[in-house]
């Protein structure tokens, strides 16, 4: 009965810390777009073309217009589902004034948002953690 439950814990602990490891990318564009919320400057820009990826998803890349510097542009880059940004196409952007390649397509707090983020991170951990400490449990008990 005590290698059974150690398999099934050892299990259950692996798929809970599997569950919680989705959380890193939410994370990530948590912080990202917290960033750009707190210390981002609005800015427009032009798509100049699309790249094929291996997913679904189309990489388009855009000119942003770095305002304060009269005809500098910088080339960012960001994956979309179909249908993508049209080339040619104007859109809002946010970008870091630091670094203008870190940059988001839309309005902050309308198109993305941190909040969003934190939500999908805070309930895939509500899920994976229980289920990691199940498992452990399991082992300790065996």
């Amino acid at each position: 009965m005590g290698v059974v439950l150690v398999v099934a814990g050892s299990f259950i602990a692996f798929a809970g810390l599997a569950f919680s490891s989705v959380v890193i990318p939410h994370l990530t564009a948590f912080l990202r777009y917290r960033h750009l919320e707190w210390n981002g400057v609005a800015g427009e820009a032009v798509c100049v073309a699309h790249a094929p990826t291996a997913d679904a998803r189309t990489k388009v890349f855009l000119d942003i217009r770095v305002q304060g510097e009269e005809g500098r542009t910088v080339r960012m880059s960001e994956r979309q589902y179909p249908p993508p940004v049209a080339v040619g196409e104007v859109r809002p952007v946010v970008y870091d004034r630091r670094d203008p390649r870190r940059a988001k397509i839309g309005v902050a707090g309308v198109d993305f948002g941190s909040r969003s983020e934190l939500g999908v991170a805070r309930r895939l951990l509500l899920v994976g953690l229980p289920v990691f400490a199940l498992g452990a449990l399991l082992v300790v008990i065996a």
